[in-house]
C-alpha cells in the first residue's frame, strides 16, 4: 500500500509534467514578433542628416528626441500594432496609443502599408531595413533594431 502511496503522486506528476511533442516545435515570425517592442537603435547606411541643421551621420538614434526613444510597439495576435507614446508623449495633448494593422509577407512585414524587410528576428531583438531615397546620398538603407520589453 505504501509503494501506491508513492507511485500514484509520481505517475501523476509524470503525465501533468510530461513534455509535449508541439512544445518543441520551432516558433513561427509571427509567433516570434508578437509582443512589446521597444526602440534599440536606428542606423543608415550612408551618412545623412537626420535633423534640419544637424551634421550627416549613420546613427539615427542619438537624434530622436527623448519623448520618442521612449515609445514602444505591440504586435498582436490578431494583427494588431499598438504604437504607444511611452512614459514621456512629445505632445502632451496626444493620445497615448494609437492601433493600426501589421502582417508578414514572406521575408517581409507590412505596417500601414508600408513594406520592411526582416533581418533577423529571435525571442529579444527583431531587426528590419528599409530602402529609401534622400537628397543628399540617394538610396540609403536604414536598420531599426527593437529590443523585446
Amino acid at each position: 500500500m505504501n509503494k501506491l502511496k508513492l507511485a500514484l503522486p509520481l505517475a501523476l506528476a509524470a503525465v501533468l509534467f510530461s513534455c509535449d511533442k508541439d512544445d518543441d516545435k520551432p516558433k513561427t515570425i509571427k509567433e516570434k514578433i508578437i509582443g512589446k517592442w521597444g526602440f534599440q537603435s536606428i542606423t543608415s547606411s550612408k551618412p545623412i542628416t537626420w535633423e534640419v541643421g544637424g551634421e550627416p551621420t549613420t546613427d539615427g538614434f542619438t537624434h530622436l528626441a527623448t519623448c520618442v526613444k521612449d515609445d514602444y510597439l505591440v504586435f498582436k495576435a490578431d494583427n494588431v500594432l499598438e504604437e504607444n507614446e511611452g512614459a514621456t508623449k512629445c505632445d502632451p495633448q496626444a493620445t497615448q496609443s494609437t492601433n493600426t494593422e501589421w502582417s508578414i509577407d514572406g521575408s517581409n512585414i507590412e505596417i500601414s502599408g508600408e513594406t520592411f524587410k526582416f533581418i533577423s528576428v529571435d525571442g529579444s531583438t527583431l531587426k528590419v531595413s528599409d530602402v529609401v531615397d534622400t537628397e543628399e546620398q540617394g538610396e540609403v538603407t536604414l536598420t531599426l533594431v527593437l529590443k523585446r520589453k
